[in-house]
């Protein structure tokens, strides 16, 4: 954002849209929602950036952006200086076909959470943990790669990848944490992942723990999986949460 200002409103309510410089965001990629494909999360490039108005791509997501119909509401989803967030939208077709899109008035932070986020550089693995075609008895075959995180949070983490991941899918972590208690192997859910100014990817991930693991996994996955991936718990979190508060600086 250019400025605090007074004329910014609570997170609740969105920041005023003139507050950023979305100019910055040309050649960038971009996240859209629409009516037309509820739910299907679709990418695009900026182009141009004129004032309120945002001309996008209409070449990617395999075409589906150029089959979006005329004056249908957007939630856009970018990622600006290093926080995600998120706007609304009405999506305007030229009649030669261009995609323009009419920024609201405010922008809303979607990485305003409930937990505080540390700046870290932490080793860390990572291997994909596929839902669907999962076979116990391959675990040890998992393909792992290795990166670093940008910040971590009791809660989650954000790390640099070379691509973009979608939304939902599944990692294995293994996190060079010192001085702090974690587990050896933790599973994390991809939350969001958008295009970093340096041109890779920043993915968002957010922890599994132990209490809330049927909401991810059916009882034959939790069965089949090792105790040890699921033990990370509600109490685990809450110390590590105070660890991190006590030594390290918030990264806002």
């Amino acid at each position: 954002m250019k400025s605090s200002s007074s004329s910014a409103t609570s997170p609740s309510e969105g920041i005023d849209a003139h507050l950023f410089d979305l100019a910055s965001l040309v050649g960038r990629e971009i996240v859209l929602y629409s009516e037309q494909y509820p739910g299907k999360p679709l990418s695009t490039r900026v182009i141009m950036v004129n004032n309120s108005s945002m001309a996008i791509d209409r070449g990617k997501s395999s075409g589906l952006i150029d089959e979006l119909i005329n004056n249908q509401k957007i939630v856009l989803q970018f990622e600006y200086r290093g926080e995600l967030v998120s706007v609304n939208a009405i999506l305007n077709r030229s009649a030669n076909g261009q995609c323009t899109l009419s920024i609201a008035d405010k922008i809303i932070p979607l990485t305003r959470r409930r937990f505080d986020r540390f700046p870290m550089e932490l080793s860390t693995r990572l291997a994909v943990f596929n839902i669907k075609t999962f076979d116990p008895h391959k675990i040890g075959k998992l393909r792992w790669l290795e990166t670093r995180t940008i910040n971590i949070s009791c809660g989650g983490l954000l790390l640099e990848m070379s691509s973009q991941i979608r939304r939902k899918t599944y990692f294995l972590l293994n996190i060079e944490l010192k001085d702090i208690y974690f587990p050896k192997f933790i599973i994390a859910e991809v939350r969001h992942g958008l295009q970093s100014d340096e041109g890779g990817y920043r993915i968002g991930m957010e922890f599994v723990v132990n209490e809330k693991k049927a909401r991810h996994f059916s009882q034959f996955i939790i069965q089949s999986l090792p105790e040890s991936f699921f033990e990370y718990t509600i109490s685990q979190r809450s110390g590590i949460k105070k660890s991190l508060s006590a030594g390290m600086p918030k990264n806002r």
